[in-house]
């Protein structure tokens, strides 16, 4: 919340936007789980078309997460060689292969980031042409503060 205070605090021009909850079949769970997406735009109706052409792009980028090689091209994708390797030895570090950990990493980031990052996401969101890559992005770094 103290991030939306500042950005509040500081005159500049209003965050508008949505949280969108979609419902969402994800590999090894016998429910659908609700995902959330910061969409910025002011239209709710357009907000909610928006997560959902988001959670099924976010749903590909997953779905590539197979092997190490596709987590590799997928990391490089959205960040730099420094990213890859300090993605590369945290799963090492937790036993992981590279593939299993950048899942894990988008998941634990989708269920449990604060409402504070969910309010910077949205702001990042509403200013980028990938909101995707944004969102993994965030994820991945927040895996390694963890």
């Amino acid at each position: 919340m103290r991030r939306f205070r500042e950005l509040a605090e500081s005159g500049s021009k209003p965050l508008s936007g949505w949280l969108i909850g979609v419902l969402v079949r994800v590999a090894g769970e016998a429910e659908p789980v609700r995902r959330f997406y910061a969409v910025g735009l002011a239209d709710r109706a357009k907000a909610e078309w928006a997560a959902a052409d988001r959670a099924m792009l976010l749903g590909d980028i997953v779905r590539q997460l197979t092997d190490d090689a596709a987590a590799a091209e997928v990391i490089m994708s959205v960040g730099d060689l420094t990213l890859l390797t300090a993605m590369s030895e945290r799963a090492e570090n937790a036993g992981l292969d590279l593939a299993t950990f950048s899942q894990a990493a988008v998941r634990r980031y989708s269920d449990y980031a604060s409402e504070e990052e969910w309010v910077t996401l949205l702001g990042q969101i509403g200013q980028s042409v990938d909101p995707a890559a944004i969102f993994i992005r965030r994820a991945f770094a927040s895996a390694l503060q963890n």
